[in-house]
């Protein structure tokens, strides 16, 4: 078929034409296909290779004749059985053609697999029909119904051999769209640095395995020197010797039209969007905006199997209507504060919040030895994910260099650490694995008030487990 080839039946006569309107193309060789079966029932009494299609006003057309020169392989110089090939390459030259006229009409469309694997066998069976050769089984069964529906068993199989993979184990799955909200200053920028550093060097992230490959930053908030100095220190806190030649940075504003043009010559199996204010700020000020570019990242999430994450703000605290620490907050209810539409936040995947958590910061106000150096900085973060819902807190601590000046990266804050507090951690290495009340109030020397909120605090962070009316277990040290 070339690319513009004109297909009569009766007094209807359409062209198609791959190369100049897909959709009108598609649309009309789905049209054809809806009676293939029809076709193949009277081709039996009108001759092989005989075409019927249904005209515009409905009734039967004449039988298309096929055109002898193209049946005839001695004339076309074709080997015998060499009509299959030649067939194929002139398919996939019009699928070629079709895909670039598609993406010039419309940049942000995205063709599926699926939606090319419709049109390449809707397009060799209207080739093989010109040339008079009999319609394939493909194509009888292209005629019937065909829905991506699977029975239960048969997605419970699905999800057995092909279980969900993810880019950042536990966080965020492959080809999904995600966002981080959280105040300005508190270090979402470092992390999602540290993140993206892990990704692209293999190494796990806070704990959580990585699949390795590039990544796009796209920073459109961050100066150039302060990139290169964070990147710097993250770089020696990870113990990456350096900079992964598979991160990639977008830095012009400019080029942000052109980001599915780039995922495409880049292939990232990470995307970070750092700010979305500054990315696309419309996204703020409408849910319809909001959803329009969740479905737009989404689809290029599925077409080409990247992970977005975007860095987002939260309002003023004027403006805030959550008055409670994250904590103790329900990561939907916290999110309330997210600047902008709320559909920014509830068509993502994966919503994490940060905030500031003082009460895990180190004590002696500033000093953590003879040297006088500021506070840790530390994080507290919580996710909502989608059906599986929330999980959490992560407690996260700043790590600074030799001289405690310098701030490096990000590592978790785990068991007693959490605690902050030498006294209570000493008492709590005195008990036995399991304990009682009484036992917990003679260790801590303290009255009961104070021994029950030291409990339910080891309870919080995760270093001790009680059943009410049983005694007090240890999970960890």
């Amino acid at each position: 078929m070339s690319a513009s080839t004109p297909l009569e039946a009766g007094s209807g006569k359409v062209a198609c034409d791959l190369s100049v309107c897909a959709d009108a193309c598609f649309s009309i060789l789905r049209t054809f296909l809806g009676s293939w079966q029809t076709q193949k029932q009277r081709q039996a009494g009108q001759g092989k290779g005989a075409l019927i299609v249904s005209s515009e006003n409905g009734k039967s057309g004449e039988p298309h004749a096929p055109d002898p020169a193209l049946t005839d392989q001695t004339q076309l110089g074709i080997a015998p059985g060499g009509a299959e090939l030649e067939i194929q390459h002139i398919v996939d030259a019009d699928i070629a053609k079709w895909r670039a006229a598609r993406q010039q009409t419309n940049p942000h469309c995205h063709i599926t697999v699926a939606v090319e694997s419709d049109m390449r066998r809707c397009a060799t069976e209207l080739e093989r029909s010109r040339r008079g050769l009999p319609l394939t089984n493909a194509g009888s069964e292209a005629a019937k119904p065909s829905f991506r529906v699977l029975s239960l068993p048969e997605f419970e199989s699905q999800c057995s051999t092909k279980p969900e993979s993810f880019v950042v184990e536990g966080l965020f799955p492959e080809s999904s769209v995600n966002i981080a909200a959280g105040d300005s200053g508190l270090g979402k920028s470092p992390w999602a640095y540290q993140m993206a550093l892990c990704v692209a060097s293999g190494i796990p992230f806070l704990g959580h395995q990585v699949k390795q490959g590039p990544v796009l930053y796209v920073d459109l908030e961050n100066g150039q020197s302060g990139i290169l100095g964070l990147v710097r220190s993250l770089l020696r806190h990870l113990r990456i010797a350096k900079i992964p030649e598979n991160f990639y940075l977008l830095l012009e504003r400019d080029e942000i039209f052109r980001l599915e043009q780039i995922i495409a010559a880049f292939n990232p199996v990470l995307v970070i969007v750092d700010s979305l204010r500054a990315f696309r700020p419309d996204a703020e000020q409408k849910n319809e905006n909001a959803a329009s570019l969740m479905n737009y990242l989404r689809g290029l999430a599925k077409a080409n199997k990247v992970t977005f994450l975007i860095i987002h703000h939260i309002k003023k605290p004027s403006d805030n209507v959550i008055q409670g620490a994250l904590e103790d907050t329900p990561t939907m209810t916290w999110l309330l504060q997210a600047c902008g539409a709320r559909a920014l936040i509830n068509q993502t995947d994966v919503r994490i919040a940060f905030d500031a958590a003082p009460g895990l910061r180190v004590i002696d106000q500033g000093r953590r030895d003879a040297k006088n150096v500021t506070d840790d900085i530390s994080l507290i973060l919580k996710g909502f994910a989608r059906l599986s819902g929330e999980f959490g807190p992560m407690f996260l601590k700043r790590e600074f260099d030799e001289e405690g000046v310098a701030a490096l990266g990000y590592r978790p804050l785990i068991g007693l650490e959490l605690l902050s507090n030498p006294e209570q951690e000493a008492a709590f290495r005195k008990l036995p694995k399991e304990f009682s009340f009484t036992q917990a109030r003679q260790a801590y020397g303290r009255r009961d008030q104070a021994t029950s909120g030291w409990l339910q605090k080891l309870q919080r962070i995760g270093v001790l487990k009680h059943v009410k009316g049983g005694p007090y277990t240890k999970t960890s040290e």
